[in-house]
């Protein structure tokens, strides 16, 4: 009843969560996105229930959707940064190919990274929290299962390019290979 009565500012003043504190110090990256959400235009922002959830009060839809892209596109850069422009795919025709394994289950991708070794997959995971985004990583998709199928948006890693032996252990059967 007070969303439709109040104006839109006031209500964000009042926004209030006894769990928000106690997320923060557990969580210092929540600040980083409730702050993310103000910088992008909204009039409040806090996080829901325990703090698994950080949500904006925008004065309208265009400018919520503005903020999403906004957000999107500081997640896509900081990937590209981190691998290179053409390991890293968000157009909605790339990010459909990778919405599904062989699996009849179909989900939705935020962004597919093709890292080439560890420290790239540690870093698309850490851009990933940093953002608050899942991640699903995905071999050649080929799981009739549905493990690889992105569900909540996340961040796809893609480790078919991780394909070099990285030891051989002489006279045994021991060989050490990258993820593909």
């Amino acid at each position: 009843r007070r969303l439709a009565t109040s104006p839109l500012a006031e209500i964000a003043a009042s926004l209030d969560n006894d769990l928000q504190q106690a997320a923060l110090s557990l969580r210092p990256e929540l600040g980083e996105r409730l702050d993310a959400l103000t910088a992008a235009g909204a009039f409040g922002a806090a996080v829901s229930g325990s703090g698994p959830t950080c949500f904006g009060l925008f004065p309208d839809r265009s400018s919520a959707d503005a903020a999403a892209a906004e957000l999107h596109g500081a997640l896509v850069a900081e990937l590209r940064a981190a691998l290179t422009h053409d390991r890293v795919r968000a157009e909605p025709l790339e990010l459909a190919l990778y919405k599904r394994d062989a699996s009849n289950m179909e989900g939705r991708a935020a962004v597919v990274c093709f890292p080439t070794s560890t420290a790239e997959v540690q870093a698309c995971v850490r851009a990933a929290r940093r953002h608050g985004r899942p991640f699903v990583a995905r071999g050649s998709g080929t799981g009739l299962a549905g493990g690889a199928v992105p569900l909540g948006d996340p961040v796809v890693i893609v480790t078919t390019k991780m394909d070099r032996v990285l030891e051989i252990v002489a006279r045994t059967p021991y060989q050490t290979w990258e993820a593909a």
